[in-house]
């Protein structure tokens, strides 16, 4: 679920405003199940998002906790992933490319988003490799040709998002 800003009022973009609308329209508008079926809704949270907990207001079962790719790492990120985590959430890096600043949060991670315009295909690969020890499911994200559709399955991506579907 993403947000979108539709008045076009060149007021600057606020990530943790735009994530905590989202999750009040999914839950209060809409109601979450409805929105999502039998399905999980991937909500983007900010860094702020996840230290205030936000998350945890949202039903597990149907949310995959995207943790954004601009954010610190450190203890207290750590800590508040590791409550989700704890708490039976599903958790997801987002446009990730492998560095060791991600190393401590991979093993509390269930999915990892691999932007497919961000970086070439043998680079991702090379990052595929470097997963393979860590208990996580491939996302292939932004997919637009069948082409890289089948680049990303060989490469052992489980699950696609993109214009392609």
């Amino acid at each position: 679920m993403l947000f979108r800003c539709a008045d076009g009022d060149g007021e600057p973009f606020q990530g943790t405003l735009a994530s905590n609308q989202v999750i009040l329209d999914a839950l209060l508008q809409y109601g979450l199940p409805r929105v999502v079926g039998d399905c999980k809704a991937f909500i983007n949270f900010t860094r702020e998002n996840l230290l205030e907990g936000t998350a945890l207001l949202l039903p597990k079962s149907h949310v995959v906790i995207e943790v954004l790719e601009d954010v610190e790492v450190d203890d207290k990120l750590i800590a508040a992933v590791q409550r989700l985590h704890d708490a039976g959430y599903t958790t997801a890096l987002d446009d990730f490319i492998y560095h060791d600043r991600w190393l401590p949060l991979l093993p509390l991670t269930h999915i990892v988003k691999l932007d497919v315009l961000l970086d070439t295909p043998e680079s991702l690969a090379n990052s595929v490799k470097k997963l393979r020890p860590f208990d996580v499911k491939l996302l292939a994200e932004k997919i637009e040709t069948e082409e890289q559709n089948q680049i990303y399955r060989n490469l052992g991506c489980e699950y696609f998002q993109g214009y392609y579907f």
